[in-house]
């Protein structure tokens, strides 16, 4: 199961770094002169690719608790929440075919962004202790499961779902006004 595993946090890792360079190159494009064909690729189908990246999130979180037997330290659980939330709503968007989730589905993905961000403050600055971790806890907010590529940890890929699934709702957001 180790190679498996290895397998595993090597895609994950590597969706990560896609994602990153994704967001750098969105947001280079849309203050660059070319915001019309960022707004165009995007819009239509924003709460799908939000959908299936949130999705992907919350398996990979169920993989790693569930199948690797990592335990999430509580700023993971509150991360949880927001991101199996997302989910559940941008399904039920995409099953009704409603569009005026994204709001609700932004609000949630910028508070799960925010837990996110803090948990990697947290993870790469060692001298600040954290308001949710409880040193008795069985799990610590600052330990690091792993690390890929030097510098990608789960709640920073956590981060960066939560940033990419922000930035979709919103290029989704300029459907309705483009329409």
């Amino acid at each position: 199961m180790g190679n498996l595993n290895d397998i595993i946090t090597n895609l994950i890792a590597a969706g990560a770094l896609g994602m990153h360079i994704a967001l750098f190159s969105g947001i280079v494009f849309y203050f660059t002169g070319f915001k019309e064909q960022v707004i165009k690729l995007f819009s239509k189908n924003g709460i799908i690719f939000a959908f299936l990246l949130s999705s992907s999130a919350m398996l990979g979180s169920l993989y790693y608790s569930e199948i690797v037997g990592l335990e999430p330290c509580t700023l993971c659980w509150y991360q949880r929440i927001f991101s199996y939330s997302t989910v559940a709503i941008l399904g039920l968007a995409l099953w009704k075919k409603k569009r005026d989730v994204i709001p609700y589905s932004m609000i949630l993905s910028l508070l799960g962004f925010f837990f996110a961000a803090y948990h990697v403050f947290i993870q790469f600055n060692s001298n600040v202790s954290s308001v949710f971790c409880s040193p008795n806890a069985t799990v610590s907010c600052e330990d690091f499961d792993f690390i890929a590529l030097g510098y990608i940890t789960m709640p920073l890929m956590s981060a960066t779902i939560f940033l990419t699934t922000i930035s979709l709702l919103f290029l989704a957001s300029k459907y309705n006004e483009n329409k």
